[in-house]
């Protein structure tokens, strides 16, 4: 049964921009055929890029699911690379619009609350296993995720989830990997962060 399984949320963010096809619901979606499926009552859910969708619905999320792993996911246009975020920080978030056109009500995600918070999953032992078993996308960690809805979904999940979160971010869908191999990666990181908490 579905509900005897820990629960996993996994989201991936909409188009916004130039980036009319986001290569992180792409790769999510896909999740859904894999074998996560089998061992975690899986959740997707593609989020919109909106500020006040995130601040109102991710701890809506959160309460409802109660996931025992949350990982959010989307594409950094730049990058060559899959990468691991190790953390998120609460200020800088008044120079860039969402989708919408507006920015957000203040300069922080959480008024009051602490600067950066790091996940407190070991990233560093996730991306080594992975980068060693075969995996098609190269990983890499960093410590800042950008000020934008891809930082600012992963500040309010970790201040407001009570179980491990992590956000990914992957290259655009024009290369330098395919949607096939982005989305393996994203299982593989998955897994291993599910045997990290002894889930799988």
């Amino acid at each position: 049964m579905a509900d005897q399984k820990p629960t996993v949320l996994v989201t991936g963010f909409g188009p916004f921009g130039q980036v009319k096809v986001n290569s992180s619901m792409l790769a999510v979606k896909a999740l859904k055929s894999s074998d996560l499926s089998e061992k975690v009552n899986l959740v997707t859910e593609e989020i919109p890029v909106i500020y006040d969708f995130v601040k109102n619905h991710i701890p809506m999320l959160w309460e409802h699911y109660k996931p025992k792993l949350c990982v959010h996911v989307g594409v950094h246009s730049l990058s060559e690379t899959v990468v691991l975020e190790t953390c998120a920080r609460n200020d800088g978030y008044q120079s860039l619009q969402d989708v919408e056109g507006k920015f957000h009500e203040s300069d922080c995600c959480i008024p009051g609350a602490s600067d950066v918070i790091h996940t407190p999953l070991n990233l560093e032992s996730v991306s080594e296993e992975v980068n060693t078993s075969g995996c098609p996308c190269k990983i890499n960690l960093s410590n800042d995720a950008g000020r934008y809805l891809c930082d600012f979904i992963y500040y309010t999940s970790l201040y407001h989830g009570d179980s491990p979160t992590v956000f990914i971010h992957l290259p655009p869908v024009e290369g330098p990997y395919s949607k096939e191999e982005m989305a393996e990666t994203l299982r593989l990181l998955i897994n291993s962060m599910l045997k990290q908490l002894n889930i799988a």
